[in-house]
């Protein structure tokens, strides 16, 4: 979008401060996305009149011009500046408009100017086209090296400029302001509407800079459309890249005059949220996928975002695949189960989902769900849920506990699973008996690890099933699964503490009920610990709860206690009557004596009051100066270390000590930080 030096800009005075310092240094670039301002920007710092030097300004338009046309406008510019630059007939022959030539020659004459004339010169290059064959890059790149710090340059441009900027950026003489630095904040956006004539509340102002990404065409856009509107601020929070002014601008700036492999690279990308070039090779073919390294690194619309993974502005994105959709109507599906394919080959499940329900293929969805052994994220068992509407379907698709399933085995195991994690538990036993009778009708398949798979997951669900429904029966389903769970890869247990922490969970809650204490202690310390690593607050608050059930087994009241008040402290959810942890936490509570706020008992069993008789709240498990011992035990420090290190005497740190041991119920150093970190007292250390 033109940005003529009289048309009205917002104000950007923390930009223009920083294009200021910049300018103090040799280099300075502005990159981002056509229509970002970097023109506007460029003119506001230019009337501060804050240049340490003359200004020589060279609009570029983003275009390859001839070298020496662009050389002529260069020497012209800085002539104008007040540089004793060569005239048109000491340009070489080579280097004149209309003939071949690389602007070395030239290049080198105006270095010699600058150093000539002393003084610190700003040479401005607004548009500078971008990529390595640009063919004035080596002469800008000579100019740059030899001028010296008589040559203050800002490059404005659409991707990085061919001049070697990690040299510059490793020196620390590179000054960069980049997309997200151009983006408007929702002052900036409020204050260009206002000189549109647009007023909008303050939620509807930061709706529109959310959905622009502060991006000042779209902003523009948007003002020039709201103006229209019958109901603006409606507009505004609906405004997006579809919009027919928003694809039209882009496609004449990013798409027209590309070659057909770089613009087929750039729709059929468009459909991702973040691409590599490996991804891009995969969706958009091998030879697209060739050109992805340059388009990467000539286009600010892809933003890096770190190991070698970039995403396109938002805008951008939402306009290119508008366009795909209006140009190859029939490809979305195809690209969306590429995209699929390779991001579930490559660790990005759910990613991969989102692309297959893109592809309006939940079939799909649901075998990548349970061939990867994902059923956890849909029964809430870790921190990370799959996509809502991978499931959300599945669980309309039971709409009575009678109701037969269509589909495959997998559909039906995701059916049942995501009827459970809504609370349906008749609908989940119907799908998990259907599950079971296609397992049965199904030979076995020529992959036995896929067999293994849908086999641990039916126990999987059927183990957290009975949980809620049948708690006498769990057991043994968790021993089926526990079973199936040793058969998987060592690399896909650990990738599934999830798994581990349910099925230890309801194995050591069947040991404790055996009376067999010191198998319970080990399964639910197990799944106390796969809990903490899959995030999943619920299943660490259940095996805490088990183990205090544990420790009133075997007298140990206290331990008991604390062990149920870290049950209760957040951020663990409170257990409520619904939970499977619930009798259990009040049988804890009925063992120890809790107050009336459900915290453990002090000093002789009985829970402090106030003078009126209220129960007061705990202190919690150990002190602060406690876990400070503790914490420098876990170091292997000797006694004396660590009364040096918390500058305390030796008897005040045994006496820490032992108060440590008697609260986690244990005699020696190890068992006391192997206790601790078992109960998350000391999640900072390694």
């Amino acid at each position: 979008m033109g940005e003529s030096p009289g048309a009205r800009l917002v104000p950007r005075p923390r930009l223009v401060a920083r294009l200021s310092a910049g300018v103090l240094g040799p280099l300075t670039v502005v990159i981002s996305p056509p229509g970002a301002g970097k023109s506007a920007l460029l003119t506001q710092w230019a009337h501060t009149g804050t240049a340490p030097g003359p200004v020589a300004r060279v609009t570029c338009d983003n275009a390859p011009e001839p070298p020496g046309l662009f050389w002529a406008r260069v020497t012209r510019a800085l002539g104008a500046a007040g540089v004793g630059v060569p005239d048109g007939d000491a340009v070489p022959d080579g280097e004149r408009p209309g003939v071949v030539g690389n602007g070395l020659p030239v290049a080198a004459r105006l270095a010699e100017a600058l150093v000539a004339g002393g003084g610190p010169v700003v040479l401005v290059l607004d548009g500078l086209p971008t990529g390595a064959d640009a063919p004035c890059a080596a002469g800008v790149s000579y100019l740059l090296a030899h001028a010296g710090r008589t040559l203050r340059l800002v490059v404005a441009a659409r991707g990085d400029p061919p001049l070697h900027l990690h040299r510059h950026r490793l020196a620390g003489d590179l000054t960069e302001l980049r997309t997200d630095a151009l983006s408007f904040d929702d002052r900036e956006t409020a204050e260009l509407l206002a000189l549109h004539g647009i007023a909008l509340p303050r939620r509807a102002v930061a709706s529109l800079r959310e959905r622009t990404e502060g991006w000042a065409a779209g902003l523009r856009l948007a003002a020039l459309e709201l103006a229209r509107q019958p109901d603006p601020e409606r507009y505004a929070m609906r405004f997006s890249g579809t919009d027919d002014a928003v694809v039209g601008y882009l496609v004449e700036e990013l798409l027209d005059g590309q070659p057909p492999e770089v613009r087929r690279l750039l729709l059929t990308t468009s459909i991702l949220d973040r691409v590599n070039a490996a991804l891009a090779t995969a969706v958009a073919g091998d030879r697209p996928g060739r050109h992805f390294a340059a388009v990467a690194g000539e286009q600010a619309s892809l933003e890096a975002c770190g190991q070698g993974w970039y995403r396109y502005h938002r805008m951008t994105g939402e306009a290119l695949g508008r366009r795909l959709l209006d140009e190859h109507p029939g490809q979305a599906a195809a690209l969306h189960h590429r995209a699929a394919a390779w991001l579930s080959d490559n660790g990005s499940l759910s990613e991969a989902v989102r692309h297959a329900l893109a592809a309006d293929d939940r079939p799909y969805a649901h075998r990548l769900i349970v061939h990867h052994l994902a059923i956890g994220q849909v029964l809430g068992l870790t921190a990370t849920r799959l996509p809502h509407t991978a499931t959300a379907a599945a669980a309309s698709a039971t709409a009575g506990a009678g109701t037969a399933i269509d589909g495959s085995p997998e559909t039906v195991l995701v059916t049942a699973a995501s009827a459970l994690s809504h609370g349906d538990v008749p609908a989940c036993a119907t799908a998990l008996t259907q599950a079971e009778h296609l397992l049965a009708a199904t030979t076995t398949p020529a992959d036995h690890a896929l067999g293994t798979r849908l086999r641990l997951t039916h126990a999987v669900i059927r183990t957290q099933l009975e949980r809620m429904r049948d708690p006498v029966a769990a057991p043994a389903v968790a021993a089926e699964a526990q079973r199936l769970f040793a058969l998987l890869p060592r690399e896909s247990q650990v990738d599934h503490p999830e798994l581990r922490a349910l099925i230890q969970l309801v194995r050591g809650g069947a040991e404790l009920r055996r009376g067999r204490l010191t198998a319970a202690e080990s399964a639910l310390t197990t799944g106390l610990r796969a809990a903490g690593t899959a995030g999943n607050a619920a299943l660490r608050r259940d095996c805490l709860v088990e183990l205090a059930l544990l420790e009133a087994l075997r007298g140990r009241s206290r331990a008991a206690a604390e062990l149920a008040a870290t049950a209760q402290r957040p951020p663990l959810p409170a257990a409520s009557p619904g939970d499977p942890s619930h009798a259990a936490l009040q049988m804890v509570r009925a063992w120890t004596g809790p107050s009336r706020n459900g915290a453990p008992p002090a000093g002789n069993g009985a829970s402090p009051a106030d003078g009126n008789g209220t129960a007061r709240q705990p202190a919690v498990a150990l002190s602060r100066r406690e876990l400070d011992v503790l914490a420098q035990l876990a170091r292997t420090m000797a006694t004396d270390e660590i009364a040096a290190e918390l500058q305390l005497s030796v008897n005040t740190v045994k006496t820490h000590l032992k108060s440590v041991y008697r609260k986690l119920s244990v005699s020696r150093r190890t068992a006391a930080v192997r206790r601790a970190r078992e109960l998350g007292l000391l999640p900072h250390l390694t």
